[in-house]
C-alpha cells in the first residue's frame, strides 16, 4: 500500500549492483526493476513522477509543496494476492486523468485532493478484506478532508492542513481504536 516491498526491492537491487561492482547503466537497472514488480522503477528515481505503461516508465514532474498526512493502519493485513483476485478492470489510469491530478497536487492543499484522488485496487480490497471497508468509512466520517485506501491496502490515508490538524486527527478516540495513527510530511528525499 505504500510501496515498501517495491522500495525495498529497488534498494536491493541498487545493493546488489554496487557489492558486486556491476556499474550497470541506469537502463540496465531499469529494466531489471521492470521485471521485478510494476513500480520498482518509480523508487530507482525518487521524487514526484507521472509513472505510466504498468507503472514502470517514470516521468520526473515538479514536487509539489510538502504536506501532511495521517496514516492509519488496521491491526490486520490485507494481502496483495488476496486483492488481485478481487480486482477485474484496468489499473491504469487516463494519462489526461494523472495530469489533471498533478495540477491539482502542486496547489498544495489538502482540500483539493479529495476530488481528484482514486484508488482503482480499493474496492478489490475492501472485498478481500471486509474488515477494511469499516476503518475506510470511519476515517471518512472523522478525517476533515477524506480518506483513501493505500495502493492494496491495509493503510489508510488522510490529508490534513498540517501537522497540527494532524495531532488532532490522531488524538480522535474513533479512529484510534482502528489500528496505529501517525501524521506524515511529504518532502523530496535527500540526494545520495
Amino acid at each position: 500500500g505504500l510501496g515498501g516491498g517495491s522500495a525495498d526491492a529497488a534498494a536491493a537491487l541498487l545493493a546488489l549492483d554496487r557489492l558486486w561492482g556491476l556499474a550497470l547503466s541506469r537502463e540496465a537497472l531499469h529494466a531489471l526493476a521492470a521485471q521485478l514488480g510494476s513500480d520498482v522503477n518509480f523508487f530507482l528515481e525518487g521524487g514526484t513522477a507521472l509513472c505510466t505503461g504498468r507503472g514502470e516508465v517514470v516521468e520526473p514532474v515538479p514536487d509539489p509543496p510538502p504536506m501532511h498526512f495521517v496514516l492509519l493502519t488496521p491491526d490486520f493485513p490485507t494481502l496483495t494476492a488476496d486483492v488481485y483476485r478481487a480486482f477485474s478492470f484496468d489499473l491504469t489510469a487516463p494519462r489526461a486523468v494523472a495530469r489533471v491530478f498533478l495540477d491539482r497536487l502542486s496547489a498544495g492543499a489538502p482540500d483539493v485532493l479529495e476530488s481528484v484522488c482514486g484508488n482503482r485496487l480499493e474496492s478489490a480490497a475492501l472485498s478481500a478484506e471486509p474488515r477494511l471497508a469499516r476503518v475506510l468509512a470511519c476515517a471518512q466520517r472523522r478525517a476533515p478532508f477524506g480518506a483513501r485506501v493505500t495502493g492494496s491496502g491495509s493503510t489508510v490515508w488522510m490529508p490534513v492542513r498540517d501537522r497540527e490538524e494532524g495531532e488532532r486527527v490522531v488524538r480522535d478516540g474513533e479512529l484510534s481504536a482502528m489500528g496505529r495513527l501517525r501524521v506524515v510530511r511529504s518532502a523530496r528525499p535527500a540526494a545520495g
